[in-house]
Formats: structure tokens, C-alpha cells, sequence
């Protein structure tokens, strides 16, 4: 009977072993919960990881904002034209995804892209300017005439549609 009870006790041990190396196992898909499932904690590899990348975001965030703040100081000292910024402040846009779900675009609001980011360039100069509201009004002034300019310019650029009936632009 000892023989039994020890077979049955090493045969108990080994089961159990079995079942908590299972159990606690990370990679085991009955006590970890799905990637989706919403009370499903990140673990601290993952935590980490996140982390470098929003803090990678929220510097290159600060690295544009600069960009753009210094490009429109020189706008306001005339070193560079409203149409400069514009194509400018294009490109640092382009560089960086759109994460505004809640804002407006300029179709929205029923602008072309070059009224939408002169007025972006313009609102720069003007908190650029906060503390000169003067300065700020007259400047914004000058850039206001010089967009409509632009956008005057533009439209007289864009290529009609030909007449279908003669051939020849309207």
C-alpha cells in the first residue's frame, strides 16, 4: 500500500507542477487577457515602451511649434514673405500626423487650403505678438492685405476648363 500512496503523491506533485507552470505562465492565452479586451493591463515592457514614444512625440511637438514660432518672427521682421511661410509651415505640417479628430478643416469652413494656412501663418504671428497688441494689429494687417493678394494671385493662376463648344478657355 505504500508504493500506491507514494505513486499516488508523486503523481499529485507533478500535476500540480503541470497545472501552476501552465497557470502562470504570460504567454498562456487562458489566464492573460486578449489585446482587445478593455480591462487588459500593458505590462511594464510595454508601459516602458509607450512611454519613450509619447515622450518622443511631445518633443518633436515642441520641436515644431518652435519651427513655426520662429518662422513667423521672420515674417514679422519681413525676412521672409507670407507666401515662404505658408509653404513652410506645409512642410513641418506634413512631417507630423494629423491627431486633431476634433478640428475643423478648411473645406469645413469653406476655405481653400492657401486662405486655411495663411490664416494659420497669421494666427502664429499674432501670439508671437500677444504681449504688443499694437504691433500685433498693424503687422496682422499687413499680412491680411498680402494674403488676399496671394489668394487673388492664385486664382487667376488656376487654368480654366476649355469651352467644349469652341475649344477655348471661358
Amino acid at each position: 500500500m505504500s508504493k500506491l500512496l507514494r505513486l499516488a503523491a508523486v503523481v499529485l506533485c507533478v500535476g500540480v507542477l503541470a497545472l501552476s507552470v501552465v497557470y502562470f505562465d504570460p504567454a498562456c492565452p487562458l489566464t492573460f487577457p486578449a489585446r482587445w479586451d478593455p480591462n487588459r493591463r500593458d505590462s511594464l515592457a510595454e508601459q516602458l515602451a509607450r512611454n519613450e514614444q509619447l515622450k518622443q512625440l511631445h518633443e518633436a511637438s515642441f520641436r515644431r511649434l518652435d519651427a513655426k514660432w520662429q518662422i513667423a518672427k521672420e515674417v514679422i521682421a519681413r525676412r521672409r514673405s507670407l507666401a515662404e511661410a505658408i509653404e513652410l509651415f506645409r512642410d513641418l505640417d506634413l512631417q507630423w500626423p494629423d491627431i486633431r479628430t476634433g478640428f475643423k478643416k478648411p473645406e469645413d469652413l469653406w476655405m481653400s487650403e492657401d486662405e486655411w494656412d495663411g490664416r494659420s501663418v497669421i494666427e502664429q504671428v499674432r501670439q508671437v505678438l500677444a504681449d504688443r497688441p499694437a504691433e500685433a494689429a498693424a503687422v496682422a494687417s499687413r499680412l491680411e492685405k498680402e494674403l488676399q493678394k496671394l489668394l487673388a494671385e492664385r486664382k487667376k493662376c488656376r487654368v480654366e476648363p476649355a469651352d467644349p463648344r469652341n475649344g477655348r478657355s471661358r
